[in-house]
Formats: C-alpha cells, sequence, structure tokens
C-alpha cells in the first residue's frame, strides 16, 4: 500500500471532485494541493496526523484546516491511487459510505491494475 515509491493519482470523478476542490477556500486548497502532491510521491505522513484506514480497501486523508476536510481514496495495483470523494468532517460519516460503495462499483467493473 504506503510505501516511497511515486504513484499516479486518478480520479473517480474527475468533473464532481474538481468542482468540489475550486469550492473549498483558497487556504484549504493549497493544503488539498500540498497533500497530494507528497501522496502522489509516496509521502502520507504519519498516520496519526494525516491519514487512517476505514476498511474494505478504502483510506481517509485528512486535511487539518477550517471545518476539516477529508478525501477517501483507495489503491488500484500498485501505482495507482484512486481518489474517491471529498467531504468535511460533519458529513464523515455519510461520505465513508459513499466512498466504500465507489470502490466497490470501481472494482467490479474491473479496472486495470
Amino acid at each position: 500500500m504506503f510505501d516511497d515509491q511515486p504513484k499516479e493519482i486518478e480520479l473517480y470523478d474527475e468533473d464532481a471532485f474538481n468542482k468540489w476542490r475550486k469550492a473549498l477556500p483558497q487556504m484549504a486548497r493549497r493544503k488539498l494541493d500540498t497533500r497530494l502532491t507528497r501522496l502522489e510521491a509516496g509521502n502520507p505522513g504519519p498516520p496519526e496526523t494525516g491519514w487512517k484506514t476505514l476498511g474494505e480497501g478504502v483510506y481517509e486523508l485528512k486535511i487539518h484546516e477550517g471545518v476539516g476536510y477529508r478525501v477517501y481514496f483507495a489503491f488500484s495495483g500498485k501505482h495507482i491511487i484512486l481518489l474517491l470523494c471529498g467531504g468535511a468532517k460533519p458529513a464523515q460519516d455519510a461520505d465513508i459510505v459513499r466512498a466504500k460503495k465507489l470502490w466497490a462499483e470501481w472494482q467490479k467493473r474491473g479496472q486495470p491494475e
């Protein structure tokens, strides 16, 4: 899963993610971009401050800014990180359910490893 090897980020729904990202406050967007750059480089940061596993192959990346944003992702093969959806801390429970559903759908479609 996590290693220091570079990864390629692939978006589950690029339009939805970009719309969500654009609506973020500027500082949150900057922190998100920094975290995604680090994640892409294979450096998610320590779990206690930056990410956690949610089960079923889904992970949560924390953006500590404002209301506390979250980005959910999974690994597809060794080199692709699949971003599932983003949300704010108050919507976390519903977002986790959605992320797991999207990941299950992705796997059923037989996406290339």
